[in-house]
């Protein structure tokens, strides 16, 4: 796992990404208990991973926890503490 701890003290409460010893977390068989086993290493825990289906559009989404049906769209942003926001890429740079 590789921590962004510059982006943690410019705000963001956690900010983090795979690397190859977590595994694969995106779509592959066992990704979701590599995922499992990230976050369960995460300090401060996220309360729930909010993950889409990406489209390669332009449509971004607001994460609302007590509605979150996975939604087909390329961003995401929240305002609800305790949420951890997650997007998957293969070999470009989540931005």
């Amino acid at each position: 796992m590789i921590r962004f701890t510059f982006l943690e003290q410019a705000g963001l409460a956690l900010a983090v990404m795979s690397d190859k010893r977590d595994g694969d977390c995106g779509g592959a068989t066992g990704a979701q208990e590599n995922l499992k086993a990230l976050v369960a290493r995460l300090r401060p825990r996220p309360r729930q991973v909010l993950r889409l289906r990406q489209t390669h559009g332009t449509r971004i989404v607001t994460a609302d926890a007590q509605r979150w049906d996975t939604p087909e769209a390329d961003g995401v942003i929240t305002c609800q503490p305790g949420l951890a926001l997650s997007v998957t890429v293969a070999d470009c740079v989540p931005v």
